[in-house]
């Protein structure tokens, strides 16, 4: 598979996910999952600062509670215009 297919694929995965999010956003039943979504997106690793070159670990773990912040307020977003 060539990156630009996978970069389809993904996009297309994140397309599904932030619309069901922004459905179920606005459903009081799916409060407990919205709030372990946001703790989720707040990455911490127990440093106050972990440095100029984050580790690798880190670096994947803060890009994946980004990801999952992003996906969130998209749905949030997106669930205004509904």
């Amino acid at each position: 598979m060539t990156p630009e297919m996978m970069e389809a694929k993904i996009n297309a995965y994140r397309g599904v996910l932030i619309g069901l999010l922004s459905v179920l956003v606005k459903d009081e039943r799916y409060t407990a999952l919205f709030d372990e979504l946001e703790a989720d997106g707040m990455f911490m690793d127990g440093e106050e600062d972990p440095g100029i070159v984050p580790s690798e670990g880190f670096a994947v773990d803060a890009a994946a509670a980004a990801e999952i912040r992003s996906l969130v307020d998209t749905a949030r977003e997106r669930a205004r215009f509904r």
